[in-house]
């Protein structure tokens, strides 16, 4: 689904509820990419709307078009896709360290944000909510010749609150199972 329409994401959630009445995982991954040379005094105004529009907006439709499913699933869980561009503790692309890609570090320091948030409301409902970095993963024509890394070793950090339950904290970031300050 084109989760910056939420006629689309409305969509996929009813397409999805005519085939299960519960889901128990929702991996929320978006990521609208800003230019690397953007700052907050050159970026593009326009530009920076659309990205926190995709990037925020459209992961907290998702979780809330999804969370009747989630409901009746009794033990669901939610993985947030963020970066550690939002984060203050990555030492190569984190908000404090990389001056450029502005609005994509600010929109996923929202993410982080609205994980946490999500995480002490839906607790009490039996929903984990987890944020995760996956790091510099090649998922775009030219990341590997940046140093991405495969998907695949991207997915562990995606995969670390759904393999190993109780090893990562409710709310918090983390890459490949270890927390990174957000």
């Amino acid at each position: 689904a084109d989760i910056s329409s939420a006629a689309e994401i409305e969509s996929a959630a009813r397409a999805v509820a005519t085939m299960t009445a519960s889901v128990d995982l929702l991996v929320a991954n978006a990521a609208q990419f800003a230019p690397w040379d953007e700052t907050v005094a050159t970026a593009d105004l326009d530009l920076v709307r659309d990205i926190l529009a995709v990037n925020v907006v459209g992961t907290w439709q998702t979780i809330r078009a999804f969370l009747p499913a989630l409901r009746a699933a009794g033990n669901a869980r939610i993985v947030i896709v963020g970066s550690g561009g939002g984060s203050h503790g990555d030492p190569q692309f984190g908000i404090a360290t990389h001056p450029g890609a502005a609005s994509y570090a600010v929109s996923k320091a929202a993410v982080h944000a609205l994980a946490r948030k999500a995480a002490l409301e839906l607790s009490e409902e039996g929903i984990d909510v987890f944020a995760v970095d996956p790091g510099l993963t090649a998922t775009a024509p030219g990341m590997a010749e940046m140093g991405a890394g495969p998907p695949r070793d991207g997915a562990r950090s995606v995969l670390a609150p759904i393999l190993h339950p109780g090893s990562v904290e409710r709310g918090s970031l983390t890459r490949d199972g270890r927390p990174l300050p957000w």
